[in-house]
């Protein structure tokens, strides 16, 4: 089962079970994170994008970022440190101008394909484009990444 999860979600499952500890406490944070890392970094396209249902998706793609930023907080994670620049390079050309995430082409999110569980369709989540953004712009030195943090931010939640 934890090889078919997308990366997103192997992230998101480690991130957050690390961050209550449950990992550290069973005694299964280094197999947990160790079955991760493979997977989870090898499920990009040729051009270094984190796919979800065999293609690009501009939310999902900064889930991974994100998640396995907060995962790469807690262990050393080189296959996936060497692999975000590309996936970074990737969702900053999805941030329009206005702040709005491109969402055209995606698999999954903003395009109406699948429902929430509140049954409308899903959305780009700004709140974790703009964290992804953040923080990469932050450890990064990127500005490009922290002015497009801003310009979600602005669209996102306006005055």
């Amino acid at each position: 089962m934890f090889f078919t999860l997308p990366s997103s979600r192997i992230f998101t499952r480690n991130a957050s079970k690390n961050t209550t500890g449950y990992n550290i406490s069973k005694g299964r944070f280094c197999h947990a994170l160790t079955s991760a890392k493979t997977p989870s970094v090898t499920r990009r396209d040729k051009d270094g994008v984190f796919i979800e249902r065999d293609g690009r998706d501009s939310s999902y793609n900064v889930v991974s970022i994100f998640y396995g930023q907060a995962l790469a907080l807690h262990v050393p994670l080189p296959e996936f440190e060497a692999a975000l620049p590309a996936a970074m390079a990737w969702q900053l050309t999805r941030i329009k101008e206005t702040g709005e995430v491109d969402v055209t082409g995606n698999t999954r999110t903003g395009v109406g394909k699948e429902k929430s569980y509140s049954g409308e369709p899903k959305k780009v989540n700004s709140n974790e484009v703009i964290f992804a953004l953040t923080y990469y712009g932050l450890v990064h030195k990127d500005a490009a990444a922290l002015a497009a943090a801003d310009r979600v931010f602005a669209h996102s939640h306006p005055k």
